[in-house]
């Protein structure tokens, strides 16, 4: 994915607000960033869901991880991005999930969704 839709009002978004409060200007930094992420890895068979093990996805952010995992256990607690972390045998993994993405996504992206997963424009 090229790009995806940034809504003109999400500074007024409550969450993104919130995260500001809680986290100054790292909470709006890492639940964009990481939209940027998941959009540059974005899988068309599997829209909105990514996983990156940690030392690639923490490589991400000039923040330690310790912080980002906060802000983003922050977002997994409003439903926004969802994560889940887990042990492989070389590599810890991150799995996030933000259904929204898919609503975001550049109108070429969409048109490549598999049928049934199309977004109403």
């Amino acid at each position: 994915m090229k790009w995806f839709k940034h809504i003109s009002d999400s500074g007024d978004d409550p969450d993104i607000d919130d995260s500001f409060s809680l986290f100054k200007s790292d909470g709006p930094y890492v639940f964009w960033r990481t939209l940027e992420v998941m959009s540059r890895e974005f899988d068309i068979s599997n829209p909105g869901i990514n996983t990156f093990t940690i030392d690639f996805f923490s490589g991400k952010f000039r923040l330690r991880w310790d912080r980002v995992l906060l802000v983003l256990q922050f977002f997994n607690q409003r439903e926004r991005i969802k994560i889940d972390l887990s042990n492989g045998d070389e590599f810890d993994y991150i799995t996030l999930n933000c259904p929204k993405l898919k609503k975001l996504c550049d109108d070429w992206t969409k048109k490549q969704l598999p049928k049934g997963s199309e977004v109403s424009p």
